[in-house]
């Protein structure tokens, strides 16, 4: 039986996520850093177990393994965050002791907006070649809130996610700016969907890459390979049918569907909006055969 389109969609953004965590770990132990990211200098929590109460002003904080760093406009613009998000929070995890709480099965204590929730997940085991090198994800929702889910990627020293809670997400995300306080660690950056300029490309379309599974040939594990157009309808998917006049807008696309590859070809912006804005959340069909394609920043 083909799962309903909610789990199939959070299962999708973990394979974004993973393979935007493998890059970061990748590019994280060959980067040498410009000095005068070194130099920011963080104010707030001494420590990553002290913790403080909530607040309204707090986008996001993980009870006991959040740190707030507050920084002056100029060491911000120094992260490179996507200048189409607004407002943000610039924080420190400490990544390895989210990942031990969550490999034990236990919840962690989110405060979202200044609202508190546990988180109820369940880890993704399939993505074996990510689990080898220390990169675990996880999917599920929020305890006692009907219309949450939670996707959520960690390895040794990067945390992201995205977090819906009824019309709002919550995201992170690393800067792969090693902290000064802590150099161990890496500086991320917080925001939700409510501080996103929504018109006009993302901030950093110059590092945008192709994910790309072909559902037919048994590269998506989660769905059956003899799926049809009736199934996927049935299980709240919407079908978009593409021939090779659409493939001519589509150069990554039409080059890896042709060489059987997966993902990680750099996209150009204007095919980067495309896949957003005509097949990102969909099943996509072409020459008879099914693929799911999406775009993803790194």
């Amino acid at each position: 039986m083909l799962p309903e389109k909610p789990v199939l969609v959070a299962i999708f953004l973990i394979g974004a996520l993973g393979a935007l965590v493998i890059m970061l770990v990748v590019a994280g132990g060959n980067t040498a850093y410009p000095t005068q990211q070194q130099n920011i200098t963080p104010a707030g929590i001494d420590t990553v177990n002290e913790t403080s109460a909530p607040s309204p002003e707090t986008v996001f904080c993980i009870e006991s393994m959040t740190e707030r760093r507050d920084l002056s406009p100029e060491k911000c613009e120094e992260l490179d965050i996507p200048r189409s998000i607004t407002e943000y929070d610039v924080v420190v995890f400490d990544t390895q002791k989210i990942r031990d709480v969550l490999l034990r099965g236990e919840p962690l204590t989110l405060s979202l907006g200044g609202q508190v929730f546990k988180t109820d997940l369940q880890e993704h085991t399939t993505d074996t070649e990510s689990r080898s090198i220390g990169i675990y994800s996880f999917a599920g929702t929020l305890l006692d809130v009907e219309k949450s889910e939670v996707v959520l990627t960690v390895s040794d020293r990067t945390l992201l996610s995205r977090i819906r809670v009824n019309y709002t997400e919550y995201y992170t995300d690393s800067t792969g700016v090693p902290d000064t306080r802590c150099p161990e660690r890496i500086l991320h950056y917080a925001y939700s969907s409510d501080d996103v300029v929504p018109e006009g490309p993302p901030g950093r379309l110059d590092g945008s890459f192709l994910l790309l599974f072909n559902i037919s040939n048994g590269e998506y594990p989660e769905i059956p390979r003899d799926s049809t157009a009736d199934d996927f309808i049935r299980a709240g998917w919407e079908l978009v049918r593409i021939d090779d006049a659409d493939l001519k807008d589509l150069p990554a696309v039409n080059r890896t569907i042709r060489a059987d590859g997966r993902s990680g070809i750099e996209l150009t912006d204007d095919e980067f909006m495309t896949i957003r804005e005509r097949y990102d959340g969909k099943i996509v069909e072409y020459n008879g055969n099914y693929y799911m394609i999406s775009g993803y920043i790194a």
